[in-house]
């Protein structure tokens, strides 16, 4: 290997490690904290589990925090970026995952911004295990930052269900939807209307996947756990990714737990209240298509033909058989009585199972007989009251369960 000089750029790293090495051994020089002090430090630790990837040592943790604040502090990207990626590599922490996804995406890197908000949400505890609030809203703001960046990478059906995902943990956590995260959820439903059965049958098939491994299902709830600062670091986080202010835990209606404060010095700080223990469950795999009907009609139009043909043929590709379903469910829009929209949504919804089904019947002899429903306006997928806002919420919703 040729053994090439070192540029400015890497010469200035080399050193700034350097110094945070040496600043970490003259930190850990200092007398020890007391006994007290180590015990709520080791609790802060142990509970705040979206700070720190994997375990990492005093060393690697003050390097690291070193190379994200020489990487915040620079104004050169490619400098930047080695900072960052060295920084994770030390000790992988969320917010660093998270900032060197954003980085990615500046230079115009979409797949290796992929990689870096991967990491940012597999940082979180798995699904099946129960996640606190706080785990769940950084896991939304992961997601919502991934589906962006798979979204730039091509990988449209990916961006659905990343998108989906983070969507449905606001609303688990009856937090409002960051309008930059609604925007990008309509672009995605006016693109899958246009997409062929690939990307129909790669959205549901990874849906499908990722249930079956504790991923994108409703999780269990647990109590909060984490500290007045983290939780504010997240909400700092969720700020940056929507442009709103940095809202308070209260202004949220986000509990910070109450710790011990009776708890002897010896003993781990313990917290006050009980693990709500909810069960989970996986959800189906879903599609949302708008589709174009003509005025107050439950006739489908040409344009809105093309797509039912082309999710015909992904249903036929997925092997269903007779223990399996598939819902077409209507929605409408929110203009007109409710008793109305009911209506014509459970009629809308029947037209296009009727045409899923014909076209079913020509491509096998065993076709799955198809179910549907009407929502109304029960259940709009935008608040707004624009013509697109409108246009989108009336679609159709498939619902395609597989046993295992």
């Amino acid at each position: 290997m040729l053994n090439m000089p070192k540029t400015d750029s890497e010469q200035t790293i080399d050193t700034d490690t350097a110094m945070a090495t040496a600043a970490r051994k003259e930190r850990l020089s200092v007398a020890r904290p007391s006994r007290m002090r180590l015990v709520v430090a080791a609790c802060f630790l142990s509970v705040a589990s979206s700070a720190v990837h994997a375990a990492c040592s005093d060393e690697e943790l003050l390097i690291s925090r070193d190379l994200a604040s020489k990487a915040a502090a620079s104004d050169n990207d490619t400098v930047r970026l080695l900072l960052l990626k060295r920084s994770v590599d030390e000790c992988s922490a969320y917010p660093v995952w998270l900032e060197l996804g954003k980085l990615q995406m500046q230079m115009d890197n979409p797949f290796d911004a992929v990689y870096a908000f991967e990491h940012a949400v597999d940082f979180q505890p798995n699904a099946s295990n129960g996640v606190t609030p706080d785990q769940l809203l950084r896991r939304a703001i992961g997601n919502a930052r991934l589906a962006e960046a798979y979204q730039a990478s091509g990988e449209l059906a990916m961006a659905l269900v990343a998108t989906q995902e983070a969507v449905d943990a606001f609303d688990l956590l009856k937090q409002p939807v960051p309008r930059r995260l609604v925007q990008l959820q309509a672009r995605l439903d006016d693109a899958v209307s246009q997409s062929d059965a690939d990307v129909m049958v790669r959205s549901i098939e990874v849906q499908q996947d990722r249930a079956s491994r504790g991923i994108g299902v409703s999780p269990r709830l647990l109590d909060p756990v984490e500290g007045r600062d983290a939780v504010t670091e997240t909400l700092t986080l969720l700020s940056d990714y929507s442009g709103d202010p940095v809202a308070s835990p209260e202004e949220l209606g986000i509990e910070i737990p109450v710790f011990d404060e009776t708890a002897e010095a010896d003993e781990p700080m313990r917290l006050v209240q009980p693990v709500r223990q909810e069960t989970e469950e996986a959800s189906p795999a879903r599609l949302n298509i708008p589709v174009l009907f003509k005025f107050d009609s439950a006739e489908l139009t040409d344009e809105s033909r093309v797509t039912i043909e082309q999710l015909a043929a992904a249903l036929a590709r997925l092997d269903l058989d007779k223990d399996d379903t598939v819902m077409v469910i209507g929605h409408t829009d929110s203009r007109g009585t409710a008793t109305y929209n009911m209506n014509l949504s459970r009629d809308r919804a029947e037209t296009v199972a009727d045409v899923l089904s014909s076209m079913l019947k020509a491509r096998s002899a065993d076709a799955l007989k198809l179910q549907y429903q009407g929502r109304g306006e029960t259940e709009l997928r935008y608040q707004g009251e624009d013509a697109d806002d409108h246009r989108r919420n009336r679609r159709v919703e498939v619902v395609v369960s597989q046993q295992p």
